[in-house]
């Protein structure tokens, strides 16, 4: 039908590193696959779409920093719905959200909220969002000490940012390029 589309993704990685990060030894082979479907449609016209789909991740992680061994296998299943707001002039948005359930960090809902507004020509106002991590050791060159074993990770909590930004683009041009 026009206007929408459906698509299965999968990829499948396998990583081997050995590395020091000053004194701190950190070696980790992870083997991941991840399977995304997702369907898109619109409401009405093109200036309403909607995504929506499901989504699985599978990680092994054969992990020692120094000489603790943190192996461990994560997995998880998600959900997900988008609309899009986009009148192709001055103003689009985003607004969504993503239900996940961890095997260790259990469920949690991500919202997800982008909007970027045209202002004058060639300008470009944008507004943005939410991250989680897990990982913890990758590139660190401190002392490690964890104190804590009540976590879901680690023996800790995952980390958990809210990114906000607004970013400002002008287009113009100089000794006569677009820049």
């Amino acid at each position: 039908m026009p206007f929408q589309s459906i698509g299965f993704q999968n990829a499948f990685t396998n990583h081997n590193q050995q590395s020091y990060f000053g004194l701190n030894q950190y070696d980790i082979k992870q083997q991941s696959y991840y399977s995304n479907l997702i369907f898109n449609s619109i409401i009405g016209n093109t200036m309403h779409k909607f995504s929506t789909g499901l989504n699985f991740v599978y990680d092994k992680y054969s992990e020692f920093v120094n000489t603790f061994d943190v192996s461990r296998i994560d997995n998880s299943v998600g959900a997900f719905f988008e609309y899009t707001y986009d009148n192709n002039d001055k103003l689009s948005y985003v607004l969504g959200g993503r239900m996940d359930y961890h095997n260790r960090l259990g469920a949690f809902f991500t919202p997800r909220f982008h909007l970027k507004y045209n202002a004058f020509e060639n300008s470009v106002f944008r507004i943005f969002g939410r991250g989680k991590r897990a990982n913890i050791f990758a590139e660190i060159n401190r002392t490690i000490s964890i104190l804590g074993t009540k976590g879901e990770v680690y023996g800790l909590s995952p980390e958990i940012a809210w990114n906000y930004g607004v970013s400002f683009t002008q287009k113009f041009k100089l000794f006569f390029k677009k820049c």
